[in-house]
């Protein structure tokens, strides 16, 4: 009994020494874990490489996968490992990174649900910031990212590696040259103008009139990266597609208009998609670009639904529906030769009549009769049509019709840009003439008492000021003043 007795101290005693030692070998097990994770971390990291080609090539999806199919999928996966509010808080960190020209950004954070199977999607979901922020214009066409993983193979550390073609010195020129011009284009063409519709409208023709296709580029197989940017159309005025796609988006977001931008993988092609009174629209500039195809800027790629839009166009199954024909007049009734000025579209459809039609297709009217014309185009309130050798001026608001040139020649083509009328004639050669005219401050075809009312509510406001308006500075020296009134009361 006694022996039982002393075997039985012996083995409870063997069992507390046990105890007591065995915490300490975890905490030390532990410990040497810690650090050996730790080491694994700094040393065994993994670095992966994407390109943007990667990224449109995974945009390709097959007809037969319908749009409820592939959103089930995104909202399974979503569902798993990852959440739509967490995806657009680590798209505006990513922006604001890029913003400040970051070449490391730790995503750690957003990634801590993500496994290494998910690195297309993070890769993706950067190059869909760079198209919803296409003002990130000056990285390079790829981004690697290095990662390491915890024990259960959940990303523990996510760091994205951003290069840049520029220098210092070179990068912030770019950037500051491209916000100097977007500002620009604010100023001069989009800043008075509230209507949303009428803004994408000015964005649209803006760009098709001071963007030209990169053909050449093109066809040798030497398009420049630069050319694929927003600053390649809104800086060079050389552009691709995407570029075209890109510099629309910039200025979309500018103004507030919910946009983005298609790419087609089969097509190697890219245009956008607006969002106008909660319907979706088909907007492919660089296809009514006439120095891309033959012909006169027109309408014919504005605003069409997925059923105009299929006509020649195929893209992935993972955009918004375009259902709405709202903006089909603009095919059916309109050709090639219409003008836009402000609100309106105005247009000859070959019945010896000038015609008018809202931007949205709501009214018309007979602006003149028996007025045949070969050409049509417009600025500020007058609009200018050519017949055989001649050009004629109509004033909008009087609609009077008046003899403005006669070249001796048959005209074959007019075109304006920034207020210059060009002429093209068959055998005298080609003219030019300046419309501009700076003291019509309201851009009504006509100097009189409403512009100098016009100047007079922007008297002594200055160039630093927000409500800053360059046309009314008529002399150009950064301030309203009475100089630009004088100058003004000469043309009364």
């Amino acid at each position: 009994m006694n022996k039982t007795l002393k075997l039985l101290k012996l083995f409870l005693s063997s069992l507390l020494l046990f105890a007591l030692i065995f915490p300490f070998e975890n905490i030390f097990a532990s410990t040497l874990d810690s650090n050996s994770k730790d080491f694994n971390n700094t040393n065994n990291l993994t670095t992966i490489s994407y390109s943007e080609e990667d990224y449109i090539s995974s945009k390709k999806t097959y007809k037969e996968i319908s749009n409820q199919t592939f959103k089930q999928n995104m909202n399974l996966f979503n569902s798993l490992t990852y959440n739509l509010n967490n995806e657009y808080e680590l798209k505006q960190y990513i922006y604001s990174e890029l913003k400040k020209c970051q070449t490391k950004i730790d995503i750690s954070r957003f990634c801590t649900s993500l496994t290494p199977n998910d690195a297309d999607y993070i890769f993706n979901t950067y190059f869909d910031t760079l198209y919803e922020y296409p003002d990130i214009f000056y990285t390079t066409d790829s981004v690697s990212f290095t990662y390491s993983t915890d024990s259960n193979n959940f990303i523990s550390f996510c760091e994205l590696q951003i290069t840049y073609p520029y220098d210092k010195d070179t990068l912030n020129k770019v950037i500051n040259d491209f916000s100097l011009k977007v500002a620009e284009i604010n100023d001069l063409y989009l800043q008075d103008i509230s209507n949303p519709l009428e803004l994408e409208y000015e964005i649209y023709d803006y760009i098709i009139n001071n963007t030209k296709y990169d053909y050449e580029n093109l066809q040798s197989n030497t398009v420049p990266y630069i050319s694929h940017t927003a600053y390649g159309s809104l800086i060079n005025g050389i552009a691709v597609c995407d570029g075209y796609s890109k510099a629309a988006k910039v200025l979309f977001n500018l103004v507030g208009i919910d946009s983005g931008i298609i790419v087609s993988y089969e097509m190697n092609h890219a245009w956008n998609y607006v969002k106008f009174d909660n319907q979706y629209y088909h907007l492919d500039i660089t296809w009514a670009d006439p120095s891309f195809d033959t012909g006169k800027h027109n309408y014919s790629y504005f605003n069409l639904s997925d059923e105009e839009m299929s006509k020649d166009h195929i893209w992935p199954n993972i955009y918004p529906n375009c259902t709405s024909d709202k903006f089909s007049f603009l095919r059916k009734d309109i050709g090639y030769k219409s003008f836009r000025l402000k609100d309106k579209i105005y247009y000859d459809n070959y019945e010896n009549k000038i015609k008018s039609i809202s931007i949205s297709g709501d009214a018309s009217e007979v602006v003149l009769e028996n007025t045949p014309s070969n050409h049509l185009i417009g600025y500020n309130n007058t609009l200018y049509i050519a017949l055989g050798n001649e050009i004629k001026s109509i004033n909008l608001s009087s609609k009077k019709l008046a003899s403005f040139r006669n070249t001796n020649s048959f005209i074959n083509n007019l075109d304006i840009l920034n207020g210059i009328l060009y002429i093209e004639t068959y055998d005298s050669g080609n003219f030019q003439f300046d419309l501009k005219t700076p003291e019509d401050v309201n851009c009504d075809g006509i100097v009189d008492i409403l512009d100098l009312s016009t100047l007079g509510l922007k008297y002594n406001v200055k160039s630093t000021d927000s409500i800053w308006r360059r046309r009314f500075d008529i002399n150009k020296d950064s301030i309203i003043d009475l100089f630009d009134i004088i100058f003004l009361t000469k043309k009364l």
